[in-house]
Formats: structure tokens, C-alpha cells, sequence
């Protein structure tokens, strides 16, 4: 009886829980977040990039270095857009890389929220179905005990009519037994008296 009500108390206690929205210290553990791949680490390509976007730029210690100067600046007459071109990318490419550094942390953050959310709310709600499972299950079980208890009133009411019935006949046969006994009797009595 005692093992009864403790599974009652402690059903009133998940039930407590879940309306009261307190995690379940029981409950699964928690299923991983969905792993992102880091973003890619362009650091040193852009330091590159921002180094060398104007064609015009040697570095030291350059073999004919005049010359090539020289060369350079005539170039740049034909070049000068391109290298426009090529500082506006890397210049985008330096706010875009820190920004979408930044993003991909907060998605990767937002999204273990997410799961952790997720997961607890999955919990409830299975423990909720585990529950009602548990609930319906007693309910049938009492139902099957209530069903097995009238079956059996059934046969014994059964039982007591026939028995009732079986009184009831004999009754009716003593009744005529007596009857008939009761007219000849009378059929005696009036055949011996003198009208």
C-alpha cells in the first residue's frame, strides 16, 4: 500500500513540476547542438591582399629597383582602375571578414540556445506523454478491475435468479399441490354433506 502512494505522491510531484515549468532533475541529457564549422581563419591572405593591392608598391630590397619604378608608373596610366578596383574589394573584404566573424559566433550562440530550448521543451513534453501514458494506463487498469468486478456481481445475480426461480417453481408446484388438494376437499366435504 505504501508502494502506492509514494508513485502517487511522486506523480503529483512531475505533475507539480511541469505545471510550475521546473526542469525535471531526472530528465535525459541534453542532445548536442548542431555543429557549425568555424569560420575560416582569412587573416593573413587579407594582410597579404591589403599589402599588395597597388601594383606600384616594391618591396625592399628589389634588384633594379629605379627601373622598375620607372616601368611601374608608366603602367599605371593603363592600370590606375584597376588598382581603384582592387582597393575598394580589399576594403570590403576587411569590414565583411570581421562582420561575418561576428555573425558566425552569434549564429553558433543563437543556435545552442535554440537546442538547449528545444531540448527541454522535448523533455516536457515527453514527460508529460510518459505521464498520461502512465495515467491512462492506471484508468485502464482500474476500468479492467471495475469490468472483472460487475462480470462477476453479473454471475452471481445470475446464480441467485436461477436459485430464486428454482424456489419460485417449487412454490408454484406446492401452490398447485395444494390447490388440488384443497379441491378435493372441498369436493369431499360437499359429497359427504346432505343438501
Amino acid at each position: 500500500m505504501a508502494d502506492v502512494f509514494g508513485k502517487a505522491i511522486q506523480q503529483v510531484e512531475r505533475e507539480r513540476r511541469l505545471l510550475d515549468r521546473e526542469p525535471d532533475p531526472a530528465s535525459p541529457p541534453e542532445r548536442d547542438a548542431p555543429a557549425f564549422a568555424p569560420w575560416p581563419d582569412c587573416r593573413t591572405e587579407l594582410l597579404d591582399a591589403n599589402s599588395q593591392y597597388h601594383a606600384a608598391t616594391l618591396l625592399p630590397g628589389t634588384r633594379a629597383a629605379g627601373l622598375k619604378r620607372l616601368l611601374l608608373r608608366v603602367l599605371n596610366v593603363y592600370t590606375y582602375r584597376q588598382v581603384l578596383f582592387n582597393a575598394a574589394i580589399v576594403r570590403i573584404l576587411n569590414r565583411w571578414d570581421q562582420r561575418l566573424r561576428s555573425l558566425g559566433g552569434e549564429l553558433s550562440d543563437s543556435s545552442l540556445r535554440l537546442t538547449e530550448r528545444l531540448n527541454r521543451r522535448v523533455a516536457r513534453i515527453e514527460e508529460r506523454r510518459s505521464l498520461w501514458e502512465a495515467r491512462l494506463a492506471g484508468q485502464l487498469g482500474a476500468l479492467e478491475d471495475r469490468t472483472g468486478a460487475a462480470e462477476s456481481d453479473l454471475s452471481e445475480l445470475q446464480s441467485r435468479a436461477r436459485q430464486e426461480r428454482a424456489r419460485v417453481d417449487a412454490l408454484e408446484d406446492s401452490v398447485r399441490r395444494l390447490e388440488a388438494l384443497l379441491a378435493s376437499e372441498r369436493e369431499t366435504a360437499s359429497a359427504g354433506k346432505p343438501r
